[in-house]
């Protein structure tokens, strides 16, 4: 699981999908650090065609998919039976009893079942105790890890855009303030470095650059670029780089309440279920940030 939780919803009508208040359920996954992302399809092609399923983390299924002369459990037997075991929610507006003796006719494992009037109540109660499950110590880091590696790629993006739409100037200053501070820095990339002062480039600005002056680099851009000078991005080294790095390289070590902490150069995060929650959000403010900065220069571009 990312920081987006993705939701596939199998219902034969398509005017209660298009009627089904999602709202509820995008704001109690946004109380968890999370964004939902729902697929909606009305018929079994279309449905089946995401399988192996395995790009989402809850399946919904309407019970009586009464215009197909099939019950959703024919469905959910055929996911069962290639070794899936997303969380599934049955609904009906039948007496929940009817889709409970179908589950134990089909020896159906992990099903969950709700009425349709009570549906949403029942997604956010699966919601937690699914997001529940991944946040352990290790899931959060990978969570992170991943998170920060694809803003990583939309600052690349961004970079790649808006670096030749500077005037001369600005961009061989940007290039030369990269450089000046990476050098301080030489290591195995020196080579490389003088041959980015020789021909400096967009593409060798991103291969010599850690997330760390990816971020610099994009700080350079928002000053120099009219479109971007009066983007804040508050501080997304604080923010999310160095949690990133405490979870990535930092010795864990547990206190004497039986949290967890990391020291990681001379620093300590202590890594509770608040401080987990305050960084997921953190992370997806900045994602919309990037998302909405580059729409800034696309937009410019035409």
């Amino acid at each position: 699981m990312k920081l987006q939780y993705s939701i596939l919803w199998f219902d034969d009508s398509e005017e209660f999908l298009e009627s089904f208040n999602q709202e509820p359920a995008k704001k109690h996954l946004r109380s968890l650090g999370f964004s939902a992302q729902f697929t909606m399809v009305s018929d079994p092609v279309s449905f089946m065609a995401y399988e192996p399923f395995s790009d989402f983390d809850l399946i919904i299924v309407d019970f009586d998919l009464a215009e197909y002369e099939a019950h959703g459990q024919d469905f959910i037997e055929k996911i069962r039976d290639h070794g899936v075991f997303t969380e599934i929610i049955f609904f009906s507006g039948n007496p929940a009893s009817d889709i409970w003796g179908a589950i134990k006719d089909k020896k159906l494992e992990g099903i969950f079942v709700a009425n349709r009037g009570t549906i949403n109540t029942k997604i956010q109660k699966v919601v937690s105790q699914s997001v529940r499950k991944v946040l352990d110590l290790e899931n959060m880091r990978g969570i992170v890890m991943a998170e920060v590696g694809e803003n990583d790629l939309r600052i690349e993006e961004i970079l790649h855009l808006g670096v030749p739409q500077l005037g001369d100037e600005e961009r061989s200053n940007l290039f030369k303030k990269f450089y000046e501070d990476a050098i301080t820095q030489v290591g195995k990339n020196g080579n490389n470095l003088e041959g980015f002062q020789a021909s400096p480039s967009v593409e060798a600005l991103c291969q010599l650059s850690d997330s760390d002056k990816k971020y610099s680099n994009l700080c350079r851009l928002l000053k120099a670029h009219p479109k971007l000078a009066t983007n804040d991005l508050g501080c997304y080294r604080d923010d999310v780089l160095a949690p990133r790095n405490s979870l990535a390289h930092g010795i864990p070590v547990e206190k004497d309440d039986g949290q967890i902490a990391f020291q990681h150069r001379g620093k300590e995060l202590e890594f509770t279920t608040e401080v987990a929650l305050d960084l997921r959000l953190k992370i997806m403010s900045y994602k919309q940030e990037f998302d909405s900065i580059k729409e800034k220069i696309t937009s410019h571009e035409s």
